[in-house]
């Protein structure tokens, strides 16, 4: 004051040395958008869900990124969070293009993933109908990239014809008798 009296201030003064405690909602991410990454994650407990994006582009593989979060203190803390960008279709293999058969139950499609085990792809015989089938196999692998294959089935149940030279044949030496015959529709005997 203006008479020199000694004014006494009280105050807190809060030393802060703790980084932020950063909490991700998952530590591994698996996408197939780069522009869909959004990591969700809370500071120090706060029940607060944040949303981190990448300021770089991601490349495809594994992403290593780096949530940095700074308190008023000044103090840095940070999370490391696996980010996987996916972009690539599974590859398919079928076992067979086409199958040909006279019985829609006999059908069996096998297949194949990346490689890995040899799969069946169920077919409702009730499905097939007589002449050319289409059976398309679809996939989606765990990053949501879709890849498609197909076999082409064959129902044919129409017997086949056969065509004899000669209706009747006849000869006294049973062991020379040659019957000679060509299937329908073909012209060589």
């Amino acid at each position: 004051d203006e008479h020199c009296n000694p004014t006494i201030v009280h105050f807190t003064l809060t030393v802060d040395t703790q980084a932020p405690q950063i909490t991700p909602e998952f530590m591994e991410i698996l996408t197939n958008d780069p522009a869909q990454v959004m990591i969700r994650y809370q500071v120090d407990g706060s029940g607060e869900w944040l949303i981190w994006t990448p300021t770089e582009p991601l490349h495809e593989g594994i992403n290593i990124v780096t949530i940095t979060v700074t308190d008023e203190a000044g103090n840095v803390g940070t999370a490391v969070v696996s980010v996987t960008l996916d972009t690539q279709a599974p590859v398919i293999q079928v076992e067979a293009s086409q199958i040909i058969t006279n019985d829609p139950n006999s059908v069996v499609i096998r297949y194949r993933v990346d490689g890995g085990d040899w799969l069946i792809w169920p077919v409702d015989p009730a499905d097939l109908i007589e002449g050319t089938n289409t059976v398309t196999i679809s996939v989606t692998d765990q990053a949501g990239n879709t890849a498609q294959a197909t076999v082409t089935v064959i129902i044919d149940t129409t017997a086949v014809g056969i065509e004899v030279e000669s209706a009747q044949i006849v000869t006294n030496d049973p062991n020379s008798v040659v019957i000679r015959y060509r299937l329908q529709g073909t012209t060589e005997w």
